[in-house]
């Protein structure tokens, strides 16, 4: 158990929660961080690079102090005798990812001052660089960090620090905070024995976007906006569109899950995804050559989206489950379809989700019996 004097204390009382400010060892530190990986740590940002933060490290190997970190950590207790907190889980980082990763490099310099290239950069680029720490053991043990401890923090709470106020050194991308917001939504597809993959993973395991749309694979910050379009019953604009409303409506986004909308995403990812293929080859081809080409809903965004916000839109409807079998079955003109997709000149984003969920909402509604020739050209003139 670490044990960390208590500075003070301050309320946040935006979000209700506690920040308790203290400061901590070098060593320490890093255990409480390691602790947590493998965990929600994963949802975090990657390392900008040695090279922008050559100067920070080289200062810190020289004992200079860094702004405080800002860490969560739920699993604690405080000796009010002793004004100690007593942490007994790990931390989970708010705020110092980029120092973090500084602090982990320079503990590797003095660990291998011979062999570490990271020292012989610093030693030839920044001018009279020499540590004042003589080992790594020196190091670990008497560089102090300043810290704030986020407490009573759960999952909305969290996101919203990391998402919204985004304190971190690089700004999150939109998939990426798709990916943190919808994290429930990953746990369905899970538990559905549906394979997704977020933005992070894509980046780290160096997946060729090829192989995703081949395999089939659901990127969940694609299906965030698909969701959401299902939710409002019509396209999102763009990936911000829906970062704010899943943010606006955090507390309750569990609760918009409802059964509907995931039996919609077990039918729609089991039923209709493995038939939804298409290669600009097929004309030539055939369909014989179907199975090698990429999946629609793992290629093109807009055909998902389209698609879940014209169910969204259909469901409720007289004759929606018999609606849903029978687009099940039906011999989408994907060639012709296509072909208008491709078309748009102008407002390309918008008018693709709009044709996708022109043409699904039209056939779920009984509005037309088949999506061929005809009625992609009559929803292509519309849009």
């Amino acid at each position: 158990m670490e044990k960390l004097k208590i500075l003070r204390i301050l309320e946040d009382k935006k979000i209700n929660a506690k920040v308790i400010f203290s400061t901590i060892k070098l060593k320490n530190y890093l255990y409480l961080v390691e602790k947590e990986e493998g965990g929600e740590l994963e949802i975090q940002r990657t390392f900008l690079g040695f090279k922008l933060y050559k100067k920070l490290i080289s200062d810190i190997l020289q004992g200079a102090v860094v702004p405080n970190l800002s860490v969560i950590c739920n699993d604690f207790s405080i000796d009010e005798k002793n004004n100690l907190l007593e942490i007994n889980g790990g931390f989970l980082i708010l705020d110092g990812l980029q120092r973090t990763y500084c602090f982990k490099i320079a503990v590797d310099i003095l660990a291998n001052k011979e062999i570490s290239k990271y020292y012989d950069s610093l030693k030839d680029s920044i001018r009279d660089f020499e540590p004042i720490f003589e080992t790594k053991d020196d190091f670990l043990e008497n560089y102090e960090i300043g810290i704030e401890i986020w407490t009573n923090m759960d999952l909305p709470k969290t996101l919203y620090k990391m998402v919204v106020l985004n304190t971190g050194q690089k700004k999150m991308s939109l998939q990426h905070q798709l990916d943190i917001l919808s994290i429930k939504l990953g746990e369905i597809l899970n538990k559905l024995g549906l394979k997704s993959i977020t933005e992070k993973e894509i980046r780290r395991n160096k997946f060729k976007i090829s192989e995703i749309e081949k395999e089939g694979i659901i990127k969940l910050h694609s299906l965030a906006e698909a969701v959401v379009s299902y939710i409002k019953g019509s396209p999102v604009k763009n990936k911000q569109d829906a970062v704010e409303y899943l943010f606006e409506r955090l507390d309750a986004f569990e609760n918009l899950l409802s059964k509907e909308l995931i039996d919609d995403i077990e039918f729609v990812f089991k039923k209709l995804h493995p038939n939804f293929r298409y290669c600009d080859y097929e004309k030539e081809h055939g369909e014989l050559h179907q199975e090698n080409c990429p999946y629609i809903l793992s290629k093109y965004d807009p055909v998902l989206i389209g698609l879940f916000a014209a169910i969204g839109r259909a469901r409720g409807s007289d004759n929606f489950e018999k609606r849903m079998s029978k687009l099940e079955k039906e011999k989408i003109d994907w060639n012709k379809f296509f072909k208008r997709y491709k078309e748009f000149k102008t407002g390309i984003g918008t008018k693709r989700r709009r044709f996708a969920f022109e043409l699904f909402r039209g056939f779920l509604l009984g509005k037309f019996e088949s999506i061929e020739y005809k009625e992609i050209d009559e929803i292509y003139d519309f849009v």
